[in-house]
């Protein structure tokens, strides 16, 4: 059953193929496109009082 449908499937991909890959592009381009507008803001000061890696840190510093 699921095998008939994966061949369908396929089959249909391979008949529509500039569709799918259409389809692919405007997935990745709407995604990138969200992530860029609701992604959290990222910040790189993280600070763990007491490690051995906040006390090298803080020698370099």
């Amino acid at each position: 059953m699921l095998g008939k449908l994966l061949h369908v499937l396929g089959a249909a991909c391979v008949r529509l193929r500039w569709l799918v890959v259409g389809l692919w592009i405007v997935a990745a381009v709407g995604i990138t496109l969200a992530v860029g507008q609701v992604g959290a803001v990222t910040h790189n000061n993280l600070t763990l009082p007491g490690a051995d890696s906040q006390i090298a840190y803080d020698v370099l510093e």
